[in-house]
């Protein structure tokens, strides 16, 4: 069976993006994409080149924006020729081809762009008059009976296409499947004609007779050709009124899952302009596989090969269909499992979809079922198998679609997460971010909200490498790009708010960024219901900044809110609870409640051990934090207990995900505090901790470390002296720094008034004086 080929019809000046997302959308379902982009000027040449360009197509995909675009030369038009453009004229044509040789030999597929639509910028500006040419041109489309969409953007076009998936191919299978029945039939009718003329002369009648008979035997062989040959474009002819249904129908108010099989019957014969009983009929008839695959292993024992043959093509192309069905629903089942944050029965689901396809025959809808599954590999933590997935995929992507297309920039894009989720920043993330962000801006019109959520991946990896200045200059453009996109009090806004003020947060302007969340807020009160998620971001972004500015009390009722919110929309056992938790937490250590917060961690652990594995990186915080609140609190044996499941599953991250857990090396201090206050002899504080490391533990306790800054606390002495993460200690009142539980003790030993301390930073060494006692960071062990 060949690859079915496809002719793309839109103009290039507003929709050049879009014809790009159609032809990869193609080959995704292993489709051939044809264009034509050259033409001569003379109208007389245009249609002869088209019709043969297009006659060689098995379908046409024509996607109508608001531009007319190219068109021959005005003059070359024949008398009383309508003027028509390159694009309307590809449309034109499609339509003739579908009339000459019918839906089973060609089909126009009609995507009628709304004004709201994402289109490019374009490259000039046209004539009134060509613009109201191609209104007249849209407005023939709306009133065309054939069936046409309205896709809202790119990825709406793109699913919609990927959508005719069961169509597309079975195109070539009943062009073959056709010629081949009415051949067989035209046998059969010409051997019962003899039988019935050899009879008819001896009565007499034969001329009467054959006259009669031959228009019935012609008659009978139509229909067993429609009753074999067009139960499948039926079928798609059920799915697609199904699908306008559904997309008509409100979900909240009058979900089709609740209508009666009656009433959904009705509602198909109606869009179809079918007879209800000729709906019924066809229902029933569309069976499975099953009853051809008996009837081609009964003709094929029985010496019919050829008949048996067919029957079996049958059996394929329904399968092929059925698979595919099959691939979508459980893609649809993964959708839902992802929204409830059941992320590994979201997995396994992805997972026997992609084992579906074959990455021999299909290799770029196999990657593309791959960059889901690595999708969920990052949310269950599952690093290095992500990384693993996404490396092979982009290979794939550039290999077969370009190094420009946007499965190429996809990949880069969940690679760049990936990489900077296993180690807080590296060079390659920040390279696959950049080299995403100008494949997207190549590909999509300038505010697509692929390049803007680009733009603030790639800030946010700048923020964590502590390029400050290029970071707060992406922030503060996404913030005008988006109040002149939309009002400045509109809801668009406030992401870009959001964003802009934990910039400040994360660089220590705590008082730069409570202004911008209170505006957040604001707009979202007016904007959204009282329980829209939305205000619970804009809740809790405001609460932290005021936690970290000494206004606890105010913020204390606004994470309350917050969280009950967020369990209103979520449930009480989703992450996201967990996440409100951990801020609540930030509050009550603020103002020294710590009994209240014990049981506030237990629960926000008990959910993530619940939705992730046990030694997610989150879980394996959520457990830390608990384990030094319980040495807080004087409870050793239970912190203890806590420490060196926390060491253990540290050790396990490392050697799943290649990275070292950013707190491993604070964690293994504190395991050795906890050690220390239990009076242990030193022989025993190491045994113990040569117990909890396994081999890890001479590469992690002998030394010697640099001392690295992760954090600098807000209002310590680090910070009043310009101290910055990333820096490194060397020494200390003239001692080497050679570990972390070093550097703490050199502090708490401290006299006097002023302490010499060496500073590297970027290869320079810094000299300042400090106060005994604790400096305000937060401090790791990194190998040497």
């Amino acid at each position: 069976m060949h690859t079915p080929k496809i002719f793309i019809s839109a103009t290039s000046g507003d929709l050049g993006s879009v014809r790009q997302i159609v032809k990869e959308a193609l080959l995704t379902i292993n489709c051939h994409p044809v264009e034509q982009t050259n033409f001569e000027p003379d109208a007389r040449t245009v249609a002869d080149m088209l019709r043969g360009k297009i006659g060689d197509c098995q379908a046409l995909i024509h996607i109508c924006g608001l531009r007319y675009g190219a068109e021959p030369d005005v003059a070359s038009l024949p008398p009383g020729a309508p003027r028509r453009s390159y694009t309307q004229w590809e449309y034109h044509i499609g339509r003739q081809l579908q009339e000459e040789r019918g839906d089973n030999h060609f089909r126009v597929y009609t995507f009628i762009c709304p004004e709201a639509f994402p289109y490019d910028e374009e490259p000039d500006s046209e004539s009134q008059e060509k613009r109201e040419l191609q209104k007249t041109h849209r407005s023939r489309l709306f009133d065309d009976p054939h069936l046409r969409e309205k896709p809202r953007d790119g990825d709406d076009l793109k699913m919609r296409i990927l959508a005719l998936q069961e169509q597309v191919f079975a195109l070539k299978h009943e062009q073959a499947e056709v010629k081949t029945e009415v051949l067989k039939n035209r046998l059969l009718g010409l051997k019962a004609l003899a039988v019935f003329l050899l009879i008819c002369s001896v009565i007499g009648f034969w001329q009467w007779q054959m006259k009669n008979n031959t228009h019935t035997i012609q008659k009978d062989t139509q229909i067993l050709v429609t009753k074999q040959v067009d139960i499948g474009e039926q079928m798609s002819q059920v799915q697609e009124a199904l699908s306008r249904i559904q997309q008509q129908t409100d979900p909240q108010r009058d979900p089709i899952s609740g209508w009666s099989h009656e009433r959904l019957e009705k509602e198909l014969a109606r869009y179809m302009n079918w007879k209800e009983e000729d709906l019924r009929a066809l229902l029933s008839n569309a069976k499975t596989s099953l009853d051809a695959l008996i009837a081609g292993q009964a003709l094929m024992a029985s010496g019919r090969a050829e008949e048996a043959d067919l029957k079996f093509d049958t059996v394929i192309t329904q399968e092929q269909s059925a698979r595919l069905r099959l691939i979508q629903a459980y893609r649809g089942k993964a959708d839902i499992s992802d929204g409830k944050a059941h992320y590994n029965v979201a997995l396994d689901y992805r997972q026997k979809a992609a084992a579906l396809m074959s990455k021999n025959e299909n290799p770029v809808a196999w990657a593309e079922a791959q960059l889901l599954i690595s999708m969920s590999l990052k949310s269950l933590g599952r690093y290095r198998e992500a990384e693993m997935l996404l490396r092979e995929i982009l290979s794939i992507s550039e290999r077969h679609l370009g190094e420009n297309a946007a499965m190429t920039a996809f990949s880069l894009s969940l690679l760049s997460g990936v990489l900077a989720e296993n180690d807080r920043h590296s060079e390659e993330a920040e390279a696959c971010i950049r080299r995403a962000l100008v494949i997207f801006e190549k590909i999509y019109p300038p505010r697509h909200a692929y390049i803007k959520t680009c733009r603030v991946n790639l800030a946010q990896l700048l923020l964590r490498a502590n390029k400050l200045t290029e970071s707060e200059d992406i922030f503060r453009r996404n913030l005008i790009d988006a109040e002149n996109e939309y009002d400045p009090d509109d809801i668009g806004v406030t992401m870009a708010l959001s964003n802009l003020g934990w910039m400040h947060m994360y660089s220590g302007h705590f008082s730069l960024a409570e202004p911008l969340f209170r505006r957040a807020l604001e707009i979202s009160k007016v904007k959204l219901g009282a329980n829209h998620p939305r205000i619970a971001i804009s809740l809790s972004d405001l609460a932290q900044s005021l936690i970290q500015t000494g206004q606890a009390a105010e913020a204390e009722p606004l994470i309350n809110q917050a969280l009950l919110i967020i369990e209103l929309n979520y449930g009480p056992d989703n992450p996201k609870v967990a996440d409100q938790l951990a801020i609540k937490v930030q509050l009550l250590q603020a103002m020294n409640r710590l009994l209240e917060i014990e049981p506030l961690l237990r629960r926000s652990l008990s959910i993530r051990e619940a939705v992730y594995s046990m030694n997610h990186p989150s879980t394996v915080m959520d457990r830390y934090i608990l384990a030094l609140l319980l040495l807080q609190l004087n409870k050793l044996d239970e912190s203890e207990l806590f420490l060196r499941r926390v060491i253990a599953d540290a050790v396990d991250l490392k050697i799943s995900n290649g990275k070292e857990h950013p707190h491993f090396r604070t964690m293994i201090a504190a395991y050795r505090r906890l050690l220390t206050l239990r009076n242990l002899p030193d022989d025993q504080i190491n045994a113990r901790l040569r117990e909890a490391l396994g081999p890890d533990f001479a590469r992690t306790i002998n030394g010697p470390f640099q001392v690295v800054v992760t954090e600098v606390v807000k209002g310590g002495q680090a910070e009043a002296l310009g101290i910055q993460a990333g820096d490194i200690y060397l020494s200390y009142n003239g001692q080497i720094i050679t570990s972390v539980d070093q550097f703490i003790r050199l502090t708490e030993e401290a006299k006097g008034e002023a302490v010499p301390i060496e500073v590297l930073r970027d290869a320079k060494k810094l000299n300042l004086i400090v106060q005994p006692g604790k400096l305000g960071t937060v401090i790791q062990n990194r190998t040497k």
